[in-house]
This record gives structure tokens, sequence and C-alpha cells, in this order.
């Protein structure tokens, strides 16, 4: 439709008013036919609405002929400026009727002959809509390894509703592996996990199978490289009444940096000549102001940070006695069951408080769904979701005069809703010191028990991050940013990726040393204690010592001690314990440490000896072998002998493992032993020792595995074997193939002892799949395997 003064005006013709139809007035060179009149050409469009890929309706209805004589009439069209014709399926007749599918511009011209006069001829130029329009956001500017969230709820459908959404990154920085998770959600999210552009498209499918697509810029900076804060201004009314009390809102501005302070200056940049708005502040988040005066207003506020980047945004405004138009605020998205949903206006109303009118849409639903918004037109209405997915609704409301359309409002909608992950972790460590980043507090909707999966974004340095139990931990040993992100799982759903940065500074915190720092178990009645005096700084600082304690409730327990490099704790009641110690240097960097310490009541023990001789494959004896019976370190003499005397708790069962770097992995475990000076004698027991071994893998001819070959040991039983000391063993080696298909691969091995080899399920040991390792005390074991494809 033709556009003036940025309104569009709809269904004009050039040479008559608008009105709906439009007309041409008689060419004055036919007047001089005295007893006929020139006819008049009139077009009218069937709908208010001309969409794109639909049939559009016009009709001649309207044109007449003073005299009464029928009419014949002929149609054109064209398309563009350059005034391409367009074909008609016939052009002759009293209506038209056009499908169009390019997005352009279009004038249709209509004449009407009376069998002796041919009109002047009518036109009109209208541009017909896009029946779906994808919205994929403003572009955006992040830090290399924050979580990018994605929004398509803006996107509509003119005619039906919108069933699919599609994101897909069509270009990344180099070395990027990020992808984008639920592509095919309305709001989805991926991680930056490389400085450079992303562009990123969106896809959106009506029910008639109509699309249009939208794409996005993401720009991730450096996390070395300081950004600009992004201003944030909460919604707020562009019209005011006069002295309407308004507050601007600034809190949520932010700096892609994470760790800079924020500044704010508010000011007034223009205003009405006679006016004399005072804000309530020019610094802080937010502020307040009232106008008297008519007219139109601009408030800025700047946003610096802590390294001197400024961000400015404009606020403006007119006061006016004119009609307000309605506020129309739908709240936040929503979780939500199979289930009907009640539709209600969080924030609804009309600023001179006329009654309003209401409209619900329905924006966008699941493909398999039939669900419609009932009651459309109350102030409460209502869904009923009959599949699982994600519905789109706005609200539309009018005051009689204006007609304001909310921000559309999500529901997720499942049974089973999708958990939330949250890392709780420090934001600034010292070089050397553990990070643990914390998952466990990440929530379920449904109290399904989470798995956690994490992946390091972005590190200065490489690390090795260790996972256990919801948590992650590593030590870093550069000065740098390192970017952690982590996805919770209920069994059925991932949640929305998080991300946590960690800031590694040269300046070392203390470092905390106990004598021992293994958690305590101790009797009531017994004293705990507690040496830190190994503690130190890396720079040399002088150390001071904060102690404090938590404890049962009940408990009156105190700490011996404040502030000393010592201290002990007396428990008067059984319980669990925990003593923490703080340690600050002088420049104020601190460490901190904590000790549980479970106290119990009194328990019953007995002692007696444990004997055994320990021998090895070759039948020799195994000297100074490193054993644990029960948490106590005991040692074989030079012939191999254990004669250990041992005491344990009574009723409690009696292990032995092997602890020594000599040996394999084995533990015996006798039955529970209830009687005072007992005596467990084990005889000669076998124990399998570990043997270096040397591997050389060749590959078949024509192999195209992959270049990291994992070959798995199953142990099959041992020589001689051992029901005392028994050993089991099932581990995978690498082997890393060279330019010339091979590889060589040293470990060590449980010997003498027969063992399975086995592979991916994609490869296969070529010929013999048992291997066998000899003992030797000065004579690592050789072998060979060839590895083939399937």
């Amino acid at each position: 439709m033709v556009l003036k003064n940025g309104l569009p005006i709809s269904l004009c013709a050039f040479l008559a008013a608008c009105g709906g139809s439009t007309s041409a007035q008689p060419m004055s060179e036919n007047a001089n036919v005295a007893s006929n009149q020139v006819p008049v050409a009139v077009i009218t469009a069937d709908s208010a609405s001309l969409l794109l890929n639909r049939p559009l309706q016009f009709n001649a209805g309207q044109s007449y002929d003073a005299d009464g004589d029928a009419l014949s009439y002929e149609w054109s069209l064209v398309r563009g400026v350059d005034s391409i014709p367009v074909a008609l399926s016939q052009n002759h007749g009293s209506e038209v009727s056009v499908l169009l599918t390019d997005n352009d511009s279009y004038v249709l011209t209509l004449t009407a002959n009376d069998g002796q006069s041919v009109s002047e001829a009518a036109s009109f130029e209208f541009t017909p809509e896009q029946t779906v329009i994808a919205s994929a956001g403003r572009d955006l500017t992040v830090k290399q390894g924050q979580l990018v969230s994605l929004d398509g709820s803006a996107s509509k459908s003119l005619d039906g509703v919108i069933t699919s959404y599609k994101w897909r990154i069509l270009s990344k920085p180099e070395h990027s592996n990020t992808k984008i998770f639920r592509d095919k959600r309305v709001k989805t999210s991926f991680v930056a996990d490389q400085v450079g552009q992303y562009l990123v498209e969106l896809k959106v499918e009506n029910e008639f199978g109509d699309i249009a697509t939208d794409t996005l810029q993401i720009t991730s900076d450096a996390l070395s490289e300081n950004s600009a804060p992004v201003v944030v201004i909460k919604e707020a009314k562009g019209e005011l009444k006069l002295n309407e009390v308004v507050s601007l809102d600034a809190s949520e501005s932010y700096d892609p940096d994470r760790f800079d302070r924020l500044t704010f200056a508010w000011q007034v940049l223009s205003q009405p000549v006679d006016a004399d708005v005072t804000l309530s502040a020019v610094s802080g988040p937010q502020v307040s102001f009232s106008a008297a005066t008519l007219g139109s207003y601009e408030v800025a506020v700047q946003v610096t940070d802590s390294k001197g980047e400024m961000t400015q945004a404009v606020y403006t405004f007119t006061v006016t006695t004119d009609n307000l138009p309605p506020i129309v605020d739908l709240g936040s998205d929503s979780n939500v069951r199979i289930a009907p949903i009640t539709l209600t206006c969080a924030s609804c109303y009309d600023p001179e408080g006329e009654l309003l009118t209401y409209q619900w849409q329905l924006q966008s639903r699941p493909a398999q769904s039939s669900s419609e918004i009932l009651s459309a037109t109350e102030a409460s209405a209502q869904l009923n979701p009959d599949v699982a997915g994600e519905y789109v609704v706005a609200l539309t409301v009018s005051d009689g005069v204006t007609a304001v359309t909310s921000k559309p409002r999500t529901f997720f909608v499942d049974d089973n809703q999708k958990p939330t992950a949250k890392i709780s972790a420090p934001e600034t460590v010292f070089i050397g010191e553990p990070v643990v980043l914390d998952a466990t507090q990440s929530v379920d909707p449904n109290n399904d028990p989470l798995t956690f999966e994490w992946q390091v974004v972005d590190a200065a340095s490489d690390i090795l991050l260790q996972t256990e139990n919801g948590k992650a931990s590593f030590t870093p040993s550069v000065v740098g940013h390192y970017t952690v992100s982590v996805r919770a799982n209920d069994g059925q759903y991932f949640s929305d990726p998080v991300t946590h940065t960690v800031n590694v500074t040269e300046n070392l915190s203390p470092v905390i040393t106990f004598v021992n720092e293994k958690p305590r178990a101790i009797e009531l009645g017994s004293e705990a204690q507690f040496d830190a005096s190994g503690s130190y700084d890396p720079e040399g600082d002088v150390l001071s010592y904060q102690w404090s304690l938590d404890k049962p409730a009940g408990s009156t327990a105190q700490l011996s001690a404040d502030n000393l490099a010592t201290n002990s704790l007396l428990a008067d009641m059984a319980g669990n314990y925990t003593v923490h110690l703080q340690v600050s240097d002088s420049a104020g960097n601190t460490s901190r440490k904590s000790i549980d310490v479970t106290v119990t009541d009194p328990v019953s023990y007995i002692s007696g000896t444990v004997t055994a001789r320990l021998l090895n494959s070759l039948n020799k004896p195994v000297a100074n072998a490193e054993l644990n019976i029960n948490g106590v370190q005991h040692f074989t003499d030079d012939m191999g002998r254990l004669n250990a005397w041992v005491e344990i708790e009574e009723g409690k069962a009696l292990e032995v493992s092997t602890q020594d770097s000599r040996l394999a992995s084995s533990t015996y475990t006798a039955p529970s032993i209830t009687q005072n000076n007992f005596l467990v004698e084990m005889g000669d027991v076998f124990v399998a020792m570990l043997q270096p071994v040397e591997v050389k893998l060749y590959t078949c001819p024509q192999y195209t595995g992959p270049e990291v070959i994992e070959v798995g040991y199953r142990l099959l039983y041992t020589i001689p074997e051992s029901s005392k000391l028994p050993t089991t063993y099932d581990q995978k080696v690498r082997f890393t193939l060279d330019q010339s298909a091979k590889a060589t691969s040293s470990f060590s091995l449980p010997a003498t002892a027969q063992y399975e080899l086995y592979v991916d399920d994609t490869l296969q040991v070529s010929g013999n799949q048992r291997f066998s390792v000899y003992y030797s005390e000065s004579i690592a074991s050789r072998g060979f395997l060839s590895i083939c494809n399937k």
C-alpha cells in the first residue's frame, strides 16, 4: 500500500478519494458525444488484508454508467518500478482474482466500456504483506564464552498460526564447535565459544506451509578486550499526562565484561521552552520526574564501566492532553503441565480509566496441536493445550480510540518440565588455587534426579576438568580467563546451558596446609587437633588466622582458640561438626578450608593378629609389600611374611587390601569378627604383580578407522589363581597411529595373567584375541596385535 508520512493508506486509488473503492472521472474529450455519457470505472478490493500467496479478489461492481448502459471491463496488472506486466487468468470480467508470490509493489488498472465510450482508467496501487513474518531479534555483542539467548516469539503469521521454528548457525568463527541447543524451539540458546562473528538464521512456518526467515548477527569479543556497557531501560510509557510521575529504570543494564562496575549519569537533553523538568537524581540506576508543560521531552542516561567505556540511551516521551494509549503487559513466560491455562493480563489498564476491550491471539502452537483460545474477546480467556510443546499468545486491548498489542508470552507445556542449571563458583581466584564449580543447586520442577554435562568453553591454558556428583574442578596454572558450561539432564530433557567465567590473577592467596586435612572421626570424649602452622603465602606475607565452628543443635562446644595457627575441639555431644579456617595475607587475599569432624558415641574395639606370606607368580616372596588392614598401614618383612597386630571395631569385617605400587589392586574381606585376641591365618597368598608391557599395534591394509584406537584388556584369570587376594582388571589402552598407521604403547598389567582383547564395534582384533602377560623381575613384556575394519 502507498505510504505517506509513514502511515499506510489502505485501498486508495490514484484518481479518487479513499474509502474502500476507487473510481475515475469521465474524460473531457468524450464530452462531444452528446447523447452518451462516459462510464466511470471503480476498483473495489474484497478484503482489507492483501497477503502474498493468498488469492486476492478485486471487482468492478461499483463502476457505473449514467445512461444505464451495460458495461464491459478490461483489467491489467503491473509490478515494480519498471511496470513489469503480470498475467491475469482473465481480464474482461467484472471480477478479477490473482495470487502473488513476489514481494513488490503492484498497480491494478481498470477501464469500463459502455459500447460507445471507454472510461478513464482507474488505478489501485498496493503492496501485499508477507503472510508470515520471522523475527530473530536484534544483533548482539557478547563476550567469548557467554550464553547467547535466542528469541523468536515476536514472529507472527497474518493468516493462521505459526507451527514450527528452526534455528541454525549460517556462519561462525574458525575453530568454533558450538551448536544451537534445541534448535526447533521458540526460545533457545548457544554458547559463543570463539571470538568473531556468528550469523544465525530463524525459519518459521505456519499451518498453511508459508515460510519466512530472518537473521541476526552476534559479535563475540575477546575476554581481554574491554566492551562497552549495554544500556537497558525497562519499558516506560511514551505518552504522559500533565504532572504524571514516571520512573525510569536502567538497573538491568549490564557490562559484557561482567567484572566491571557500572556508573549512571542522567540528564534532560531537550524539553519545551517553558518547561523546567527536574530529575529526582542525576546518578544511580533509577530516576523519576514529572512534567507540567505540554510537549516533547528527551531524557538520556549515560552508563560507564570501570575502564571508562561509555554507552548512552535516550528516552523520548510526550506530555499531552490527547487520548493516552492503554497499557498491556502479559507477564513473563511460564512452564506448565498439559492442563487448561487461564489467560489473564498481568497489567492491563487505561491511563484515563476508560473501559477496555480485549482480543486474544494464538500466535504459535505445536504442529500437531489444534488448540484455539476460548473466550478470546474476554478479559479472562482460556487455552487448552492438547499436546506438549510451545504456545505463544498475545493480547490486543483497545480503549475505543487506540489499540495496543502486548509483547508475546510463551507457555512451555510439558508434563515433564526441563530442569534449570545453576553454577555456584568463584569469579576470581589466584594461580594454583583449586576451582570448584558446583551445579548441585540446579533444580528440576518434577524433582527428577539430575545428571550433568560439563564442557570447557575457553581456557587460558589446557586444564583437566574433574567432574563428580554435580561438581567440576580444575587448578589453573596460567593467568587468564577460564569459561566452563554445564547442562543438567533429568533423563529426558537437557536444561539450557549456563556458563561461568573464572578470572585467574597473579596475586596468589595464602596456601592453607593442615597436618591432616582428612575428615576426622572421633569418639565422644576425645579431642580433635588441628595444625595449620605449615600454611604459607606465596609472596611471603605475614598470615592471620580466623577459625569458626559449625556444630549440632544444642551443642555448646567451642574451639580452644580463635586466631592461632593451631586449634583443638572437645565435643560435648555426638553429631557432625565442621571446623572452618580462613587465612589472610597483608594484601587482603584470603583462603578457606574446612574439616568435617564426626563425633560418635564410644564403641568397643577388639584386637588380634593377621598372618600371611605374599608370593608372586614365580613363587618368590614379596618383600616389604605395603598393605592396608582396616585403614591402618602394615608391611611384609624381607621374606614376604605379614604378622600384624590389628585393632578393629567389634562386629566389623576384617579387610586386607594392597596399597603397594608394585602390586595389582586386590582386596580380601574376612567375616565379621566378634572375639577378642582373634587370629586370622591367610597362609601363602599369591598376589598379582604389575608387569611393564610394551605393545606394538599394526593395522590391516586399507584400514579406514580412527587415528586413536582404544584396545580393551579384560582379565580372564591369573596364574596361579588366588582366592585370598583376588585381582580384577578391565581397562582400555589408547594407541595413537603414526603416519605409517602403526602405534606403540607402554603400560602395566597384573601378571602372570591371561587377558581377552576387545575394540570398538566398528573394528576387530585380527588373529588371536587372547594376550598373556608373564611376570619378570627385570624384563618388560612385549607383544603385538593387528587391528582391522570389520
